[in-house]
């Protein structure tokens, strides 16, 4: 310590740069392409149109749909498959939707429509896309159901 009871500049910098080391290790850093330089970023679920009705189609996007998220080195691999389910809070049961088409392009977007059945419960629900394969990676979404 300082003659001022504050830790000298060499135990400052000792602490930062282990925090840092510590970051790094997480993974914690801006997210990149696929070079790995970066962290794995969290998908996000994009809705063309957030009103959702029963027997109505839903256009949705995820981006970051990986099956390999490489954020120590190596390449992302895209996600070939990526499955949506709704899950209505009323029953708890989970209905599957259908599979978007394949995650591509430089975000790994994965995008498609699906159609709620005729008969799913109104209220709330929540929204699943999943990549069954490798990282298994998911997105959740807090939807509202409505009737017309």
């Amino acid at each position: 310590m300082g003659a001022t009871g504050q830790p000298g500049v060499r135990a400052t910098c000792g602490i930062v740069g282990a925090m840092l080391v510590v970051l790094a290790a997480a993974g914690c850093g801006p997210v990149g392409g696929t070079s790995g330089s970066g962290s794995c970023a969290m998908q996000v679920i994009q809705l063309d149109d957030p009103h959702l009705t029963p027997g109505g189609q839903i256009r949705l996007s995820v981006d970051w749909m990986t099956e390999r998220c490489e954020d120590t080195g190596g390449t992302n691999r895209p996600a070939s498959e990526a499955q949506v389910t709704l899950t209505p809070v009323s029953t708890g049961q989970p209905l599957v939707l259908g599979v978007l088409d394949p995650a591509s392009g430089p975000l790994f977007t994965a995008s498609g429509s699906v159609t709620l059945p005729d008969d799913v419960p109104l209220g709330d629900a929540t929204l699943v896309v999943t990549s069954p394969t490798g990282d298994m990676s998911t997105a959740t979404r807090d939807v509202r159901i409505t009737a017309d």
